[in-house]
């Protein structure tokens, strides 16, 4: 999923995508807001504190789903999402 500009806009599509309930695109959207923030980071910037609830509320939801299924935890998910994006990062830099 690409990475709405105008805020509300990208609330409410997100939001409208969530509610639908498709882990896929959940995850789509969770990999997207993960992206932007480290990219922001790295920029010096944070990102918006609505893009950070909802960043926030449906990592924690798809992790702990992800962390079930694979009986880990939902640390261990993060941890992993984090690397796989420092590996991504490691090889645009390249």
């Amino acid at each position: 999923m690409e990475w709405i500009e105008k805020s509300n806009h990208r609330i409410h599509l997100y939001s409208e995508t969530i509610k639908h309930g498709d882990r896929f695109e959940i995850a789509r959207i969770v990999n997207t807001m993960m992206v932007k923030k480290q990219d922001e980071e790295l920029l010096g910037k944070k990102l918006g504190s609505q893009d950070m609830k909802l960043l926030t509320t449906i990592q924690n939801i798809l992790f702990v789903e992800l962390a079930l299924s694979l009986k880990t935890t939902s640390d261990d998910i993060y941890q992993r999402a984090i690397k796989c994006l420092k590996e991504q990062e490691d090889n645009i830099l390249i």
